[in-house]
């Protein structure tokens, strides 16, 4: 059950997120101790909101641990908990360079997983946020690829959740990146296809007032915006000379702060060709190359084609235009790649979504009796020799379904599957084999796990507030547990059986088990059975 200090959790961890991205003193005492409980008390989506904006701060801003630490920790959380947006976000992290740097991971690798992340948001139904940061950390692995079509895609489709979930929380992040990418792209164009430049800059313009406009943008990144805005009005050839000048006499410091030489480099009309290239080598040692690499090499471009407009000589300018034009061709080259990857892994994604529903209870979402089947046979080709089988039977069905109607029968069902598919770890199995008949299949034939595994799915039920919906309804379940070798699944069975009859001979909501006798029905009103 999801309680409300639980929700106001996993809402904070969400805050988290933006606030460890500022420059400022991020609140990361908080973020450990909200991760720490997170773990505690299993709330996975807590634990997955905590660990990106762990990994997010370590991007950014460095720290204790290592970005790959948190990286491989969300992966992890993610997997173990199937959140698929949350699992996307870790996918596209494993993708961004510093991952791939220090893990070893192949460029080929990286890119696999960044499709793999792609196709998994097209079919998620996480929840908006999930989905919303998982978007913004695909478009972090595109851009460190130069995709800057791809990326728009993901940060307009991001921009379409943003209605669900409150602009003041996501907003500023995502415009203020989308105003970054699109300055990005008109740097690019600017060297390699003057003619394509207006079109761009009419769109980075909209979405740098988008930026400036938005009363929840943090201080400190207005101004970054504020220096994207100069660049993009000296690329459009307006004068820019007086408002760097002031900007700079208040001794702005920032990441972005070299866009303001570059804004004075590209203003050559205006500030003259000596000033110019003074500025484009000044832009060029303040800029970051690998954070910002097509600003750095704007600069670069620049100084060779101020010298030679200054000198006459055309050598350094060639082959600056030169290495431009091949990033460009390679950049297109691997955008093609990268969209015919993407459609491969739809494809794949689809066709495995098929196989799922093929195998899984429509009702319930557990697995049926082919996802049963299979998962025996995966079972037999690693070697796996012995099982436990906890046998379940919902107590009373036919009189819920006579009393009640069909409808809370349904939902008593899917009671019980949730259940069960939350009391099963990610080796184990649990199916709904038909009507109310369930079963779980556990990796291991210690009798002692088993009648655990039973009393954890009495109390889940005994917990869940199925009163609140249906005053006069009870639902129990009775469970027989049966073990032994899997190439006696047969005898396994039987014996799951036979202890399933004990249980219900013994009053049901119970299990019974080949350790001792069955043992007494949970303690609440849920475990009581309606009139016999």
């Amino acid at each position: 059950m999801t309680t409300s200090e639980h929700l106001a959790a996993r809402l904070r961890a969400f805050e988290l997120i933006w606030e460890v991205q500022d420059a400022g003193a991020p609140p990361l005492d908080e973020l450990d101790a909200l991760l720490e409980r997170a773990t505690q008390d299993a709330w996975s989506d807590v634990q997955s909101a905590c660990l990106l904006a762990r990994l997010l701060h370590a991007r950014w801003q460095g720290g204790d641990a290592p970005f790959v630490v948190w990286v491989d920790r969300l992966h992890a959380v993610a997997e173990e908990s199937g959140d698929d947006a949350m699992l996307a976000a870790a996918l596209a992290s494993r993708a961004l360079g510093r991952y791939t740097t220090v893990s070893g991971t192949s460029a080929l690798e990286a890119d696999a997983e960044l499709a793999r992340a792609l196709a998994l948001l097209d079919t998620c139904d996480s929840p908006p946020l999930e989905r919303v940061n998982a978007r913004l950390q695909c478009a972090l692995g595109l851009y460190d690829r130069g995709l800057w079509e791809l990326q728009e895609e993901q940060y307009a489709l991001a921009e379409h959740l943003l209605p669900e979930v409150g602009d003041s929380l996501v907003a500023p992040v995502l415009i203020y990146n989308r105003a970054s990418v699109n300055l990005t792209w008109a740097l690019a164009l600017r060297c390699v296809d003057p003619s394509a430049l207006p079109e761009q800059l009419g769109r980075a313009r909209e979405v740098l007032q988008q930026a400036l406009e938005l009363d929840t943008m943090p201080h400190l990144w207005r101004q970054e915006v504020r220096f994207m805005g100069l660049v993009i009005r000296a690329l459009a050839g307006e004068p820019v000379a007086e408002a760097v000048e002031e900007l700079q006499e208040t001794g702005v410091e920032g990441p972005l702060d070299g866009n303001l030489p570059l804004a004075l480099a590209l203003a050559v009309e205006e500030v003259g060709l000596d000033r110019a290239l003074e500025a484009a080598r000044e832009a060029s040692q303040r800029l970051d190359r690998l954070t910002l690499p097509a600003e750095y090499e704007t600069a670069l471009c620049l100084a060779a084609e101020w010298v030679a407009r200054r000198d006459g000589v055309q050598d350094g300018l060639v082959y600056a235009r030169h290495l431009a034009q091949d990033r460009w061709r390679h950049r297109v080259a691997a955008l093609d790649v990268m969209r015919a990857r993407l459609e491969a892994e739809r494809r794949r994604e689809e066709h495995d979504q098929l196989l799922r529903q093929a195998h899984l209870d429509p009702l319930t979402g557990l697995a049926n009796r082919r996802g049963l089947a299979r998962y025996l046979d995966s079972m037999l080709r690693r070697g796996q020799e012995e099982v436990s089988v906890l046998a379940v039977d919902l107590d009373l069905f036919k009189q819920i379904n006579d009393r009640f109607g069909h409808g809370v029968g349904d939902e008593a069902l899917v009671e019980v599957a949730q259940a069960l598919s939350g009391s099963v770890r990610a080796e184990d199995l649990a199916c709904r084999l038909g009507g109310d008949e369930f079963m779980v299949v556990l990796a291991t034939a210690n009798p002692d796990a088993g009648r655990q595994r039973g009393e954890q799915v009495l109390g889940k039920l005994a917990a869940r507030p199925w009163q609140e919906r249906h005053p006069d309804v009870h639902i129990s379940v009775s469970i027989g547990i049966g073990a032994g070798r899997l190439d006696d699944w047969d005898g396994v069975l039987a014996r799951a059986d036979a202890a399933l009859y004990v249980a219900k001979e013994g009053g049901r909501g119970r299990v019974s088990g080949p350790l001792s006798e069955p043992s007494p029905p949970a303690e609440s009103s849920l475990a009581q059975s309606v009139q016999r």
